[in-house]
């Protein structure tokens, strides 16, 4: 069972990147993307980003991973989300021949790197967070873009003074995340969870940073569990998404009055990944693909640099293309 548990930590792996492998405050400024030291000469934009685009993105990204020979838990786990949220518009939408095209490419894809994981387990651990999480049967409703669901006019400046310290501020701490994570994966039929862990969910303490992320995360995954209906409506749940994800807005405020930082890119990119999985259009829409597709890369893949000079980690695997994959793979499923 231990070794079951630490297997489903991918489900946190993935999103919750430590405060040591992703640097917070400092950092330079957010401008136009630098590739081997110069400035790219392909630059997005809003005019030629395209859903073909992001569908060469996720291709190629996803050949970079075939290829590896270190396929790491953020990947693994981007690829049992990407899975999921496009067999779920296969349940939910009518696709036209070109889209059920795509499908069956990328799950070809997706599957191929599944089978390649140098991880024996890994094969059994993605079919049981599936059977255990992402159910059939339990809230799943067809994956649409939610306008008005999130207040935009929450003042955010005076965070802005002190964003740094306050980005490492709240709840839960990691602990407590791979304790409930760990509970919620392995929850019976007598859906007994955790009051700490509810409590997680539903506080509105101030948190900021990655660990209201982890808030939202956990909240995520335990709506698409069996026992999600037995503590709370369909209604409930999405109001709760709706306000965390609005305190998560303003933080981007403040990180956008910044000028994104390099520091910052990947606390930004994960919260469009994470409240974009509500569908949010705040956080899931074509002028945050186009700032994210012109971030530092290197061989097609993103990279992290720091005052646009020091690369701290430049692999198709890393943290930050995990969640790429995932962005990119909503973002053809929503938008059009």
């Amino acid at each position: 069972m231990m070794k079951f548990l630490k297997q489903i930590f991918v489900f946190y792996l993935l999103f919750a990147a430590t405060i040591a492998n992703c640097p917070l405050g400092g950092g330079g400024g957010g401008g136009a993307a630098v590739v081997g030291g110069g400035v790219s000469a392909n630059r997005i934009t809003q005019k030629t980003i395209s859903k073909g685009f992001l569908i060469k993105s996720i291709m190629r990204l996803l050949t970079k991973v075939e290829r590896s020979n270190d396929i790491n838990v953020n990947m693994k786990f981007a690829v049992i989300l990407s899975e999921f949220l496009i067999k779920q518009s296969q349940r939910y939408i009518e696709s036209n021949r070109y889209e059920q095209q795509v499908y069956y490419h990328l799950l070809q894809k997706l599957d191929n790197v599944i089978r390649r994981s140098d991880d024996a387990d890994f094969d059994k651990v993605h079919k049981t967070i599936l059977d255990n999480i992402f159910q059939k049967n339990v809230l799943l409703k067809p994956p649409v873009l939610k306008e008005r669901h999130i207040d935009t006019h929450f003042e955010y400046k005076s965070l802005g003074k002190n964003y740094s310290q306050l980005a490492e501020m709240g709840n839960p701490n990691i602990t407590q995340s791979d304790e409930c994570l760990a509970a919620l994966a392995t929850l019976d039929s007598r859906c007994q969870v955790p009051q700490e862990c509810l409590d997680i969910m539903v506080t509105d303490l101030p948190t900021y940073g990655y660990k209201r992320m982890h808030q939202i995360l956990l909240l995520y995954v335990f709506m698409h569990h069996i026992c999600a209906p037995n503590l709370g409506s369909d209604t409930a749940y999405e109001i709760l998404a709706s306000q965390k994800c609005t305190q998560v807005y303003r933080e981007q405020n403040v990180i956008r009055q910044m000028n994104i930082p390099d520091a910052f890119r990947d606390l930004y990119l994960e919260q469009n990944v994470i409240c974009g999985l509500f569908g949010y259009v705040e956080f899931m829409n074509w002028h945050n693909l186009v700032t994210v597709s012109n971030w530092p890369q290197e061989n097609e893949c993103l990279c992290l640099f720091i005052n646009g000079e020091s690369k701290i980690d430049c692999n198709c695997s890393n943290h930050i293309n995990s969640l790429v994959l995932v962005y990119y793979v909503n973002g053809f499923l929503l938008l059009n």
